[in-house]
């Protein structure tokens, strides 16, 4: 009963082909079914009317507008068929919505245009053509209500896949993954993912700018062209640290891993890592080492004085009790032994009343202590007999006389540098000796005697 109940089904299946065999030749589908452009195929070029009544070839729309092509049939003249009319209809709410983005043309079939798109023999028929001059949708007859829908839907793809290829995309790639991406100081919102893309961008030149805390700032032009997709592949740097060196006194020179980079006080810039730092200041100062660390966008200052290194000596002299200055500054008398003194260049001098003074250049270096033992020059004072006569002052005829109206028995002068004395006055004339020259000058003292 079963077997039965299939064979019936393929009978029927078999005389249901029969049939339509049959009907296809006796009832031929129309001419104008073959006629019709396909989708996919060049838009054939005409000339129409713009709106100016200007001729323009279809073919200047190319790149700039869709194209609506509606071809019906006006038989009898000024009385359009109601498939025809309800099209008409259509095609101006089509017009009124996408004025900015389609250019709509109604043709009569009876024009040589419709021709070129197999419409001549059926209306209404309905093309679209795309920016590339390509049609992309064809229909005869009319979709009822559906119709401006299925034609928008239609219109909106075409604009969107026109503008895809039209604009620009950027994918960007960055290390770290978490840093924000700016597009001409616009931010972009990559919601978390890396790399990304950036659609949709106009070609033209824009200032691509990636930022992370830590990191020194990535900024490039890029030019993007029409349908362009450009990669772009960054690995931030960390940002460098600031070493600042202040270290007194100035002018000490400072090492970075053993190498000379400058003096203080001293800035430098860093890659983040772990550098010795050393400063020196010659032989007069202890040098400093240290280990700096030195962390992206941080400032480490290091400051402080070196310290002052330190030295002796031992000052002697014959005879003692003699004045000691170092550096013009009295800090004894012979002997002394200076145990605490800085490292440095000194100027020594001894002085003694009755002798000459001493001077010389001192070095004082770290764990020194040297012996300077002095023996000073005593100043001499050489007498001689002899008469003279002043040449520059007169001597006065008139002596001086002694306090408390005493006899005069001394007399004394000084004319030009030379102590001229009558009498005996040898305490007199040391004292004047001593107030009236240096006692580096020798001095001759004449004592003339009545």
């Amino acid at each position: 009963m079963q077997r039965l109940s299939y064979r019936n089904d393929f009978l029927k299946i078999i005389l249901l082909i029969i049939c339509l065999i049959v009907a296809t030749h006796i009832y031929p589908l129309p001419v104008w079914a073959n006629k019709l452009l396909k989708s996919g195929t060049k838009a054939p070029d005409f000339k129409y009317p713009d709106s100016a009544g200007k001729q323009k070839w279809l073919s200047e729309v190319k790149g700039k507008k869709i194209v609506l092509l509606y071809f019906w049939d006006n038989d009898p003249p000024g009385i359009p068929q109601k498939p025809n009319a309800e099209g008409l209809n259509y095609v101006r709410l089509i017009s009124r919505q996408y004025s900015s983005d389609v250019l709509v043309l109604t043709i009569f079939i009876s024009e040589p245009s419709a021709k070129l798109y197999g419409a001549e023999d059926v209306t209404p028929v309905w093309y679209l053509i795309d920016y590339e001059g390509k049609i992309s949708f064809v229909y005869d007859g009319n979709l009822g209500k559906a119709t401006t829908r299925v034609l928008g839907d239609k219109i909106v793809s075409l604009k969107k896949d026109f503008l895809s290829k039209q604009l620009a995309k950027l994918i960007v790639s960055f290390t770290p993954p978490d840093a924000d991406v700016f597009l001409d100081g616009s931010p972009i919102d990559l919601q978390g993912k890396n790399p990304s893309t950036i659609e949709n961008i106009k070609p033209g030149t824009y200032t691509l700018r990636i930022v992370k805390t830590g990191y020194q700032t990535w900024l490039e032009n890029i030019s993007l062209s029409r349908g362009e997709v450009k990669t772009i592949r960054v690995t931030l740097e960390e940002e460098p640290g600031i070493l600042d060196v202040r270290v007194k006194p100035d002018n000490s020179v400072v090492y970075l891993n053993g190498e000379r980079i400058g003096k203080t006080p001293f800035t430098v810039k860093l890659k983040p890592d772990t550098y010795t730092l050393r400063v020196t200041a010659g032989d007069k100062y202890r040098n400093a080492s240290q280990e700096v660390v030195i962390t992206n966008g941080q400032t480490q200052q290091i400051g402080g004085t070196l310290q002052r290194l330190k030295g002796g000596v031992k000052v002697l002299s014959t005879p003692g009790e003699a004045d000691i200055y170092l550096n013009d500054a009295k800090k004894g008398i012979t002997p002394k032994v200076f145990k605490d003194l800085d490292a440095d260049d000194y100027t020594l001098k001894l002085t003694k009343e009755g002798y000459r003074d001493y001077t010389q250049m001192l070095r004082i270096r770290e764990g020194m202590l040297p012996n300077i033992n002095v023996t000073l020059e005593k100043i001499t004072v050489k007498l001689a007999r002899r008469r003279t006569t002043p040449t520059h002052t007169p001597i006065p005829d008139t002596p001086i006389p002694s306090p408390e109206g005493r006899k005069p028995n001394r007399v004394w002068w000084y004319v030009g540098g030379t102590a001229v004395v009558t009498g005996v006055a040898t305490g007199v004339v040391l004292a004047l000796i001593r107030s009236k020259t240096s006692k580096k000058t020798p001095v001759t003292v004449v004592v003339t005697l009545p």
